[in-house]
């Protein structure tokens, strides 16, 4: 009985280094509302002459206006160096255990012996 014990492993990876790459974005989006304009009309005091006098002229004050602008959502994603990894292995702890029996060959002094030659014989 010849039980099947291999060593238990698990792969262990080094971390990789890793940036984040970003698609290149579009240019934001602005809009400007601006205020309604206050103006009034302004005219000369003077006199004139019906031919020679100063035209009238529409003055208004500094525009009141704010931009607003959208940025587009940048399209990022993260990439990372290739996995370096190794295999961690330990000595299994649950085998089974083998079953044994001994064999054993008989000693050679338990074999009959045939002799191929007599005994002498004594005169």
């Amino acid at each position: 009985d010849d039980p099947q014990c291999p060593a238990v492993c698990h792969p262990v990876c080094k971390r990789p280094n890793c940036e984040m790459k970003c698609e290149e974005t579009p240019c934001a989006k602005c809009t400007i509302h601006c205020e309604r304009p206050t103006c009034s009309i302004r005219c000369p005091k003077e006199d004139c002459q019906k031919e020679s006098c100063p035209k009238c002229e529409t003055v208004c004050a500094p525009a009141q206006c704010h931009t607003t602008c959208t940025a587009p959502e940048p399209k990022c994603s993260p990439v990372c160096e290739e996995l370096e990894c190794t295999n961690k292995c330990a000595k299994p702890t649950n085998c089974a255990k083998p079953k044994c029996e001994l064999q054993c060959e008989k000693p050679a002094c338990e074999e009959k012996q045939e002799s191929s030659c007599c005994e002498c014989n004594k005169e």
